[in-house]
């Protein structure tokens, strides 16, 4: 399907893999200059050869920590430099740390408020303004079903990120009218690098083998399944063309049918 976004300028955040990677490349096989940013270099631009190579686009990998005010700046300017002003932005942060709340420490919490909040903040400062100033604009948050349905187990995550999609409603009533679209998407299981990491270190605990550990998380969801990300990648990708300019100041799992 042509999603009229050959003319657009993309970034997307914690791409070198997983769900970012594959928003990264749906972005791109629409035909949109797409730049990706991750903490190594090394595997920024693996990554963005990669989505290059698959699609015929030329895509910008930066070596950038979202939680770094001067990398941001200059991860914006570099975009700029190269692409110009950014038309799409996908904010993907990874996850904060994992437990209930006694066995979480106050580092915890500031790890990942530093993760899931203030670095959306601080890249939405560099970008919106040059939305604004051209009337167009797609933001797009990947959060966590743990926000829509809370986890005693993810308690950093279903607190903070719930507090994305409250910014993301805020944002999308105030720029709305400037044709800015503001979205955040909350996804599930997904068969993802971290969430097989996530099972190796769980089953080191437990015991439990990992495939089994799959299958369960797969059962939590009605659909049965692990998500692949690319389910997630061509959604974003939709999100991002003038099919979907309606949708707009929503949260929408994207989880199998896992939230309740």
């Amino acid at each position: 399907m042509e999603l009229g976004l050959g003319d657009k300028v993309a970034l997307v955040t914690a791409a070198s893999r997983g769900l970012g990677f594959a928003c990264a490349r749906a972005i791109a096989t629409e035909g949109a200059r797409v730049a990706i940013c991750s903490r190594s270099l090394e595997r920024i631009g693996m990554a963005a050869a990669q989505i290059t190579k698959e699609t015929g686009i030329d895509v910008l990998g930066v070596d950038a920590d979202i939680t770094s005010p001067d990398d941001v700046g200059r991860l914006v300017r570099t975009v700029a430099q190269n692409f110009g002003p950014i038309d799409i932005l996908v904010i993907n942060t990874g996850n904060p740390p994992a437990g209930r709340l006694l066995d979480t420490s106050d580092t915890d919490w500031e790890t990942g408020l530093s993760l899931c909040l203030r670095a959306p903040i601080t890249l939405i400062r560099h970008v919106l303004p040059a939305m604004v100033e051209r009337r167009f604009g797609r933001i797009i948050f990947l959060t966590s079903a743990f926000a829509c349905q809370a986890d005693e187990r993810h308690v950093i995550s279903s607190t903070l990120r719930a507090g994305v999609h409250l910014l993301a409603k805020s944002l999308a009533r105030e720029y709305g009218q400037v044709g800015i679209r503001v979205n955040a998407l909350a996804p599930g299981y997904f068969d993802t690098p971290l969430l097989r990491e996530s099972a190796e270190r769980e089953s080191g605990r437990s015991g439990t083998p990992v495939s089994e550990l799959l299958a369960t998380w797969a059962a939590f969801a009605p659909a049965r399944r692990l998500g692949s990300p690319s389910d997630l990648g061509t959604f974003v990708a939709y999100l991002c063309s003038p099919l979907a300019d309606f949708i707009h100041g929503v949260t929408i799992p994207v989880d199998g049918g896992l939230v309740q």
